[in-house]
């Protein structure tokens, strides 16, 4: 983090003509001291340096630190400080990882979501779709409770989003389109697939992922919400590849 301190110039507002000469570090440090309304982090004590005060800072802030140290950097200077971060979380083998969005999140293990995976939701043509599905995943990747519930109520609304792809047809006609390019043809895989489409469509109902009248089936285990989305997560990663 002090090796990417890079310089940074500002206006404290429109109405001064002089500028403040800081770097991406110490910004970094008063919008996480403001945020908090506290001095969470402080660099006067002149007996330690940077590193041994960063070092002692209580880790939720400290990844909220990183986070906001990306937002400062530039572009080059990013891509740079995240592969550094990254590789210091894989050797202390810390189950985190920093994404391209600045966002500190638990890394996927065991389940569909891959780097592959998300470079295909990339390539997707339709906007709302590939809207819900970065939301979704963005969320599960958080190390928090509420996100990786909100992650699986936003990966249902993709797959609703999905089963409208072809908007020049019905919703019926679009998932039928859908199920017959991912099986194709095969009766035997269009019979699988349309079933967990409808096996699917059914959790989101009965369960409270979508919809929270009183008369859902509450999900109290967090481990299921992650089972949650990772099944539907599977069928719209295979969807997603034989989209037109």
């Amino acid at each position: 983090m002090v090796e990417f301190a890079e310089p940074i110039q500002y206006r404290p507002s429109r109405y001064d003509n002089w500028v403040e000469n800081t770097d991406a570090l110490k910004e970094a440090v008063r919008r996480l001291n403001c945020f908090l309304d506290i001095d969470a982090v402080s660099f006067h004590d002149t007996s330690l340096t940077e590193e041994q005060i960063l070092a002692g800072i209580f880790t939720p802030f400290l990844f909220d630190l990183i986070e906001l140290q990306y937002d400062e950097l530039s572009a080059n200077e990013k891509s740079l400080f995240k592969k550094k971060v990254n590789q210091l979380l894989q050797e202390d083998n810390l189950p985190f990882e920093l994404s391209d969005s600045g966002l500190i999140g638990l890394v996927a293990e065991y389940e569909p979501l891959t780097s592959e995976v998300i470079e295909k939701i990339q390539s997707i043509h339709e906007d709302g779709l590939k809207e819900l599905l970065n939301l979704a995943l963005e969320k599960h990747l958080q190390p928090d409770t509420q996100a990786h519930k909100d992650a699986v109520e936003k990966i249902w609304a993709a797959l609703e989003r999905l089963k409208t792809y072809y908007s020049s047809m019905d919703k019926k006609s679009s998932v039928e389109k859908i199920v017959n390019d991912m099986a194709g043809g095969q009766a035997a895989y269009i019979s699988l697939f349309d079933e967990e489409f409808r096996a699917l469509t059914r959790l989101g109902n009965d369960f409270r992922i979508r919809h929270h009248e009183t008369n859902k089936i509450d999900i109290m285990d967090i481990h299921h919400y992650d089972y949650f989305f990772n099944r539907c997560l599977s069928l719209i990663s295979l969807a997603i590849q034989y989209l037109e």
